[in-house]
């Protein structure tokens, strides 16, 4: 267990080594368009959330392993995957999801009548 919790603090202290240099790089050198730096910045944020999360877990587990520990230990992984699965779709799809944005309203309910040309 503490090799685990050694690993996972390994991982979070590189992530957030590797977003402080990210951060003062693209404060100032243009590395990515926006969607892309904010989808960049929204996946770091969520794998270190998720890294933390599943730290405490497991710290926890060092002195409880009932089926309690094991359901949490399954949905902190579950949670890490799966949002770093949906916020890297977002980020590799950035630009073709701000071109294909759909409207928000129907057509029908502009106050002015008109066709909505926008959308």
């Amino acid at each position: 267990m503490r090799r685990a919790i050694w690993a996972v603090d390994r991982l979070f202290f590189a992530g957030a080594a590797l977003l402080t240099v990210y951060m003062a790089v693209s404060t100032f050198v243009f590395l990515q368009h926006s969607p892309r730096h904010y989808a960049t910045l929204v996946l770091a944020i969520v794998l270190l959330s998720g890294l933390l999360a599943l730290r405490d877990v497991l710290a926890e587990g060092r002195e409880h392993r009932g089926p309690r520990f094991w359901i949490r230990l399954a949905l902190a992984g579950l949670v890490l995957v799966g949002g770093s699965l949906s916020v890297s779709y977002i980020g590799l799809n950035a630009d073709r999801l701000q071109i294909e944005q759909p409207c928000s309203w129907p057509r029908s309910s502009w106050p002015t009548g008109s066709t909505g040309a926008a959308c």
